[in-house]
């Protein structure tokens, strides 16, 4: 799933065809399963007919239609449908696509991938200017690719991406987290696992630029007045597994429960003993969050007491960091020692 499925799936508050459905969903959910099937059947009729049409012209002219024609007919009947696209239009669409690739129908599995990637073209033409650099960094397979494009962006001087501050950015993506996480089931674990990763680059690079103006004790201080805000909407759950991990003294332990966490959620039968709110479920985002937090809190009252911390919490806590880091990374396919 590229961010501008996800981002598209959070405008239409969708909440997964991937997922079981619960028993008041999943009428509505065939509805829309059978909405979008419907259109799909429509606007590959809309497009044999117009490329017959157009093809003839084409060849009474005496110029040879070729993959242009093509490309231009799918994009010109996705434009004339795109309001009319339900929430689970792309889903249904990758399901006939691989269906026809199944059946030996490469040519049909060919036109119905023109037509999601002139849909995600015409989205993206319509983002918000964080998504759409958000999307170009998402593209990147390393920490440093990606910090250099949000570099880029912030001069405004590479063609082809549009100018945007750091900051608006990491309100994007902080906000694109929170939604992907409030939902019962997450659709691509590797997209959640890198936006992760981007989130944590954009506080890092934000603090290295404020350093640089002589203004980090400033920047410093703003990012925990917004962790702290953050921890009024952090469910206890995972507050606790964070304690839990402290007392973990293995690494590959603590490793394990991590991605455990990251990449399980409960089963649909042990869902009410654990948690009825996905909410409280431990995802990777609010997990980070609250490690932070627990950090900036033992530091503060230790600033308020005159008393250091407990070095030894500290240290498993930065460890605890550590290790979520590696195993985001290995969930998003990165191997970058540097990331």
């Amino acid at each position: 799933m590229s961010v501008l499925e996800c981002f598209k799936e959070v405008l239409l508050g969708r909440e997964g065809i991937c997922q079981a459905p619960r028993p008041n969903r999943a009428d509505q959910m065939m509805r829309e399963v059978n909405k979008a099937a419907a259109m799909i059947d429509m606007m590959m009729d809309e497009i044999g007919q117009k490329l017959v049409i157009d093809g003839a012209v084409e060849a009474f002219l005496g110029r040879d239609p070729g993959e242009a024609l093509k490309q231009e007919v799918v994009d010109s009947i996705v434009r004339d449908h795109l309001e009319e696209l339900g929430e689970v239009f792309l889903y249904v669409l990758d399901a006939f696509s691989a269906a026809a690739s199944e059946k030996g129908d490469p040519e049909t599995a060919g036109l119905m991938g023109r037509i999601k990637a002139a849909v995600l073209q015409q989205i993206s033409a319509r983002l918000p200017i964080e998504m759409q650099v958000l999307n170009a960094v998402l593209l990147c397979k390393s920490s440093g690719d990606r910090v250099e494009v949000v570099r880029k962006a912030a001069e405004g001087k590479e063609a082809g991406l549009p100018k945007c501050e750091p900051h608006r950015l990491q309100l994007a993506v902080s906000q694109l987290l929170d939604d992907m996480e409030e939902k019962e089931a997450i659709p691509d674990r590797k997209l959640l696992a890198r936006l992760c990763l981007v989130r944590e680059e954009l506080q890092n690079e934000l603090l290295n630029q404020a350093f640089g103006q002589g203004q980090g004790a400033k920047a410093a201080q703003e990012l925990e007045e917004n962790m702290r805000l953050l921890n009024q909407l952090l469910p206890t759950y995972v507050a606790a597994f964070v304690k839990d991990l402290i007392s973990v003294g293995s690494s590959e332990r603590r490793s394990s429960l991590i991605k455990a966490a990251f990449v399980e959620d409960p089963s649909m039968d042990s869902r009410a003993k654990v948690e009825t709110d996905p909410r409280a479920w431990v995802r990777p985002g609010r997990f980070l969050a609250c490690v932070q937090l627990t950090q900036q809190e033992l530091q503060r009252r230790s600033d308020k007491s005159g008393t250091p911390p407990p070095a030894s919490v500290m240290e498993r806590l930065e460890a605890i960091r550590r290790e979520s880091l590696l195993t985001l990374q290995d969930i998003a396919g990165e191997h970058d020692a540097n990331g």
